[in-house]
């Protein structure tokens, strides 16, 4: 994580990028939190997130606004320092709005490069679990060895003319409307 003053203004910018953030947030939300205490006294006690346009930093969590130019497109918080603290003042009055809430920074950053890989691997696997299957292709079954439509009858009829419950008495399809006792 950086802080940078430019003028009037205070940036932080952190080491995780919003992707990464809304990744996280989705799939395994406590790496974007620190917590203190163990089993029913455990509680968060600092959180990180991303709201584009609506940042907000307090003792209990940051809400980076804003991302960085860069392909990476890092998070970053933007903040204001009031004309009223004097010239050479800004760092400390920096370090007094920022407080603890940096360590705590500092310990997500370290949590959510793991729980990023995890998420993909785990991805990966489900991935590559799931099949496509060509509805053209009359020779696709399901893992059961039956036809996908639940149908056990092994002389399955697909073709347009008897499925969806057509009253056809030779439909096999598997799909019955009712219209015919002999589907």
């Amino acid at each position: 994580m950086d802080i940078n003053i430019i003028s009037d203004v205070f940036i932080i910018t952190t080491k995780l990028t919003v992707t990464d953030i809304a990744l996280v947030a989705k799939h395994k939300p406590d790496a974007l939190r620190v917590f203190e205490g163990e089993g029913a006294d455990r509680k968060p006690v600092f959180a990180v997130s991303y709201n584009e346009g609506r940042q907000h930093l307090a003792s209990f969590g940051i809400t980076f606004g804003d991302k960085t130019r860069c392909e990476s497109g890092f998070a970053t918080y933007k903040g204001d320092i009031p004309r009223s603290v004097e010239r050479g003042k800004e760092k400390e009055y920096v370090a007094d709005i920022v407080g603890t809430c940096l360590d705590y920074l500092a310990k997500i950053e370290t949590q959510v490069p793991s729980a990023v890989s995890e998420i993909k691997t785990a991805r990966a696997s489900l991935l590559s679990k799931i099949r496509v299957l060509d509805e053209n292709n009359s020779n696709n079954t399901a893992p059961t060895g039956n036809n996908s439509y639940g149908n056990t009858n092994t002389n399955n009829n697909y073709n347009n003319n008897n499925s969806y419950g057509n009253t056809n008495a030779n439909n096999n399809s598997g799909y019955n409307n009712g219209d015919n006792a002999n589907n």
